[in-house]
């Protein structure tokens, strides 16, 4: 956002001392065009009103000069070249740019406690010696405005309507305030105002709403062919319900670093990660070192079907560069416990991949039941605990009572059976139903909403039917909650004509709404309005024929995912259970164990590191649930026996080498063997198990109400660091002892991708045609671009296995002499049963700035990538 000229004709902003002898003009990085001041780069002119004698109070260097006020960070360039950037409200070093070597000046920015002053040298030369030079100070004000532009039109909000109007200008901000129009036609730009002269330095002070420095976090948000993406779920902060920040795998056997991460904001300050530089956004802590990665300086981008994340200036490498780290995050359906994960890195670039819900398309969705479910973001929600079945949700305002129940009809008297909502008038119990009672709930980016319609008639033209709306909103604090009536009231601030509201004691006055419509409205709504200083006006209740209402409740809230990654720093070890979580969709289904030491048996419910895969019944916030049995017509039926046997709240826990705990807490109600009160929990105790890839949990007991299960998985084995194969095209899985082996999959006629208006040709694990030789040895692979060959890279038959799964193939370009690095062809090897020998896809090109190698990354999806899967024999009956 740039505060530039003053208007569209260019002119400059004026201003006068207090004793009216100079007139000043002004521009904020550029050059003035009035006042009589010659020269190029004036951006200050004093001009005395006597006489006007003008002198230049200060001079732009004509070149590339911008004041960034942005959602991130303020920064100035000059010669397109940044100066540091400028975040939240630290206190940061005065940067000053002195005379060029023409002898030309530049402007000098400076920052400090919010406050932000521009100052403009190489003015006139005054009677004193000095050279004039002025000082503009910013200060951050949301509604400024200017003062000298407000046209006002005559009018009282007594008895009579208004007779004038004025229409404003499609680029003017219209405000009303009773029947008088006034028009800002400045928006927030705000005027300089004189302050004080010392030895011919002039200072001014300009409120502005371009000075106020919005949450970085604000800029987390993509939106990309119509679609929006949202990644506020990640962004960690003091506040959050898990203030810690995100620790990523790190596959490299080699370096003992641990890799801490923000997203759309800096590191947090705790644990290991407290010696991390204060605007890191990505931190690398080792034994004996730390490093900066990265600050958060560009929002994110949609590049290549992914979101990425670009992380700049972070510390000094390779002489006179700055690290950089890229973060590119894939739509993984209700995945939100997985960490990023460390792909590659050289010495100033650092490449991070994400599997994460949060980068999948933010969706509108709806359902039935009382429930609602955004599979892509792997939310659920189930407001039938809200549903009042023996009475009505009342709420009360000076003239009416207002009857509400949640997925059905209210019980109150008066009011029509089938009403989801029903207004009463207090003196006179005329009542109206404001829609009709129904269950579909629908979702969109957070909000969950309830619309009853087809109500009681207004009395206007076309009958139009009176309709409610209850926006449901998380609040942890909040058990059921109580509903609030909204009240649309116009408030509109009269700023300097608060003498033109005289409000009178009548039953029914006349008020005016921001689009010029004339409304009836009560004293009644003027009193609410009334609340609010230096507001006079108020306007209908409805909206769009609509009674909107609000409702706070923990059952809006979506469930709380923990992370499931655990490291052990004595053991240089790290566990990731993420693998375990069960998340909503077609197929998905909680594990599962069964109680059979019982005479009737019980079946426990389970999902890792969050709650249930939602189970009519059961808590909607629970980990484990407990189910009994009873005969329906001769037949065993499931029914709910304990709802909630703990909630996911805590991480993992490591216990010894391969052996994990998961405990759930605040479950239902318990009553102890000491008879006390006390709430369920659960204990998952996990033990790798190499190759036990399908297993299930065993239950154990559930004693003194503690239920306690074991599970023997892979899962709880240490992740494997990355894996480098021999030159056999074959690697093995040392947890499942799998052998994948792609010699088959070798093709000298090669595979074909399109990407980036380019071709690319490559063979697996062998040299391909038509792309000539790499030094003395033909090529595994090449560019082509309108039917030239570039970029070839050099065979290799060493696969490389990540701790996940995947399983990569990389090729190298003829590197530098001095740096050892070139360019690269990575290939993915994805799982498709469907496809023999396959299919090879581009997935996306990367170019480093610094050494303009190129990085080109592929897909090829074969059934060879396939392990086989084995079955899981638990079966119930």
């Amino acid at each position: 956002m740039l505060l530039e000229d003053p208007d569209p004709e260019g002119s400059p902003y004026r201003t006068q001392d207090p004793k009216s002898e100079y007139t000043y003009y002004l521009n904020v990085c550029g050059k003035i065009s009035e006042g009589g001041c010659a020269g190029d780069t004036v951006s200050a002119c004093q001009q005395k009103m006597s006489s006007t004698l003008s002198k230049s109070a200060g001079s732009y260097q004509n070149q590339t000069l911008r004041l960034v006020l942005s959602d991130i960070s303020c920064k100035l360039v000059v010669n397109q070249t940044p100066l540091p950037h400028i975040h939240g409200h630290q206190v940061c070093t005065r940067v000053r740019y002195r005379s060029s070597d023409d002898g030309r000046f530049a402007a000098n920015l400076g920052y400090s406690d919010g406050d932000i002053t521009l100052t403009y040298p190489g003015g006139e030369i005054c009677s004193s010696g000095f050279q004039r030079m002025t000082v503009i100070n910013f200060i951050c004000n949301e509604t400024a405005g200017d003062r000298h532009r407000w046209s006002l039109e005559s009018c009282l909000c007594d008895s009579s309507p208004a007779t004038k109007q004025r229409r404003c200008s499609d680029r003017d901000r219209c405000l009303d305030c009773c029947s008088v129009a006034k028009c800002d036609v400045n928006a927030g730009k705000g005027v300089p105002e004189f302050e004080s002269e010392a030895d011919c330095t002039y200072f001014f002070s300009w409120q502005t709403k371009y000075a106020c420095l919005k949450k970085k976090e604000d800029m987390c948000y993509v939106e990309s062919k119509k679609k929006q993406y949202n990644l506020f779920n990640l962004i960690r902060t003091s506040e959050s319900s898990n203030p810690q920040n995100w620790e990523a795998v790190n596959l490299n056997p080699s370096d003992k670093s641990c890799f801490y991460i923000n997203v759309c904001h800096d590191v947090l300050q705790t644990g290991d990660a407290s010696v991390c530089e204060d605007d890191a956004a990505v931190c690398a802590v080792g034994p004996d070192s730390k490093k900066n990665l990265g600050k958060f300086l560009t929002p994110p981008k949609f590049v290549n079907e992914h979101i990425v994340l670009e992380y700049t200036d972070g510390s000094t490498c390779a002489g006179k560069s700055h690290i950089r780290t890229s973060i590119t995050l894939i739509c993984s359906p209700g995945n939100h416990e997985s960490p990023p994960i460390l792909k590659s890195f050289e010495d100033c670039y650092y490449a991070f991949e994400w599997n994460t819900a949060a980068a999948c398309v933010v969706s509108r969705t709806e359902g039935d039941d009382c429930t609602v479910a955004d599979p892509q973001a792997g939310f659920y929600f189930d407001l039938s605990p809200l549903t009042n079945k023996t009475g009505t949700y009342k709420i009360v305002t000076d003239m009416y009572s207002f009857y509400i129940n949640v997925c059905g009809n209210v019980t109150q008297q008066l009011c029509e059976p089938n009403s989801g909502a029903c207004q009463v008038d207090k003196a006179s119990n005329d009542h109206w139903n404001l829609g009709v009672s129904n269950s579909k709930l629908s979702y969109y980016d957070g909000m969950i909403q309830l619309h009853y319609t087809n109500g009681t008639a207004y009395n206007d033209e076309k009958k139009t039917p009176r309709s409610s709306l209850i926006t449901f909103l998380c609040d942890r604090s909040v058990d059921i909650g109580q509903p609030e009536y909204q009240l649309h009231v116009s408030c509109r601030g009269c700023v300097t004509v608060t003498t033109y509201c005289t409000w009178r004691a009548l039953s029914v006055v006349t008020v005016t709404q921001p689009r010029h419509m004339q409304l009836w409205c009560r004293t009644a709504d003027y009193r609410e309005c009334s609340r609010y200083p230096g507001t006079c006006c108020s306007c209908s209740k409805e909206d769009n024929n609509t009674y909107n209402f609000k409702w706070y409740t923990k059952y809006a809230c979506p469930a709380l995912p923990v992370a499931c990654i655990v490291v052990d720093k004595e053991n240089d070890e790290q566990y990731d259970l993420s693998s375990l979580s069960k998340v909503q969709g077609e197929l998905s289904s909680n594990w599962f164990a069964m109680d059979q030491t019982q005479e009737t048996h019980k079946k426990y419910y389970i999902n890792v590191c969050r709650s249930l895969v939602p189970l009519k019944g059961c808590d909607p916030f629970a980990a484990v649930c407990q189910m009994g049995y009873e005969k329906v017509s001769g037949k065993l039926h499931e029914t709910v026996a304990i709802s909630n046997l703990g909630v996911a709240s805590k991480e993992p826990v490591i216990e010894d080498s391969g052996k994990i705990l998961i405990e759930y807490t605040n479950g239902s109600k318990c009553i102890d063997e000491e008879n006390k009160e006390v709430f369920y929990s659960s204990q998952l105790h996990l033990t790798c198990e190499k190759g036990a890839v399908f297993t299930s949990p065993r239950f154990i007991s559930n004693n003194n109400c503690v239920a306690t299960f074991l599970w023997n998985t892979e899962a709880a084995c240490p992740v494997i660091k990355n894996i480098h194969g021999k030159e056999d095209c074959l690697i093995e899985n040392p947890n499942t002892g799998f052998t994948y082996n792609f010699e088959s999959l070798k093709n000298e006629s090669g595979y074909m991708a399109q990407g980036n208006g380019k071709k690319y040709k490559l063979n697996i694990c062998g040299p391909v045609s038509g792309c000539g030789q790499i030094g003395d040895s033909p090529a595994a692979g090449c560019e082509i671009d309108n039917q030239l060959v570039s970029r070839p890279v050099k065979l290799s038959q060493s696969l490389d296995l990540a701790s996940e799964g995947t399983i990569t193939l990389t090729y190298s370009g003829t590197k530098d002499e001095q740096t050892g690095a070139g360019d690269s062809f990575t290939i993915n090897f994805v799982c498709n049963d469907d496809l023999y020998p396959g299919r090879l896809l581009f997935n996306r090109e990367e170019i480093n700035s610094e050494t303009h190698l190129y990085h080109t990354f592929f897909d090829f999806e074969t059934a060879m990538a396939c392990s086989p899967a084995p079955v899981d024999c638990q079966v119930t009956g």
